[in-house]
């Protein structure tokens, strides 16, 4: 019987860790997307910023 429940708790134990796993690789995955978008989103940002200041400088000259 003791043994039964030895076995049992390797079990959880292992599911634990199984989840934990798993949870890390979906955070992961969550940070890269983010990570992705935020790159994108500075990307349009400085393609504006250059826009605005290639039109500021056509106008000055």
């Amino acid at each position: 019987m003791t043994q039964n429940k030895n076995i049992s708790d390797k079990d959880k134990i292992e599911l634990i860790k199984e989840i934990y796993n798993k949870a890390l690789f979906d955070i992961n995955k969550i940070e890269k997307n983010r990570d992705e978008k935020i790159k994108k989103l500075l990307k349009t940002i400085d393609s504006r910023h250059i826009n605005k200041i290639l039109k500021d400088i056509k106008n000055t000259k």
